[in-house]
Order: structure tokens, then sequence, then C-alpha cells
């Protein structure tokens, strides 16, 4: 029996990473992306994105990452503050 699930299309226009260098960046966005996906498959699509339309913005969520912290990890970090958003 095939799953029927929503179709979502989410674009992110701006990323502000502040401190990171941007040679990381490319690395980090993929991993937010990879993970998002993961999160939404595994928990499924919050429901203002089921309900269509557009989020101007989500609220500011503040990480800290250590010089050690990869550039994966860190996209995982995001992608996991940008889903909680989307469930408040």
């Amino acid at each position: 029996m095939a799953v029927n699930r929503p179709k979502v299309r989410l674009q992110i226009d701006a990323l502000a990473l502040h401190g990171v260098s941007p040679q990381h960046s490319d690395a980090i966005a993929l991993a937010v992306r990879e993970h998002l996906s993961e999160l939404m498959l595994s928990e499924g699509v919050p429901s203002v994105l089921k309900q269509g339309g557009q989020i101007a913005a989500l609220d500011d969520a503040t990480l800290t990452a250590t010089a050690s912290t990869d550039s994966v990890s860190m996209g995982e970090d995001i992608a996991r503050a940008i889903y909680r958003s989307l469930q408040r």
C-alpha cells in the first residue's frame, strides 16, 4: 500500500551564519537541506506547510558551535532548529 505524502517545496532565501567561514557554507547548506528532508519524512510535515502559502520569516534561533563543530553537525543542528520553528 502506497503512502500518500504531501508534496512540499521549501525555499530558504537567506540563512545568516555569523562567524562561519564561507568555505563551509555549501556543506552546511547541503546538510540543512538533507536533514530537514529526513525530519519531514520521519516526523511528518508541519501543519503550517500542509496548509500552503508562504512564511515570511521564522523566529531567530541561536546555535552555539565550537571550532571543532563540523559542517554536517552544524547543518543538522540548523535543520532541527528550523523544523522546531515550523512546528510552533
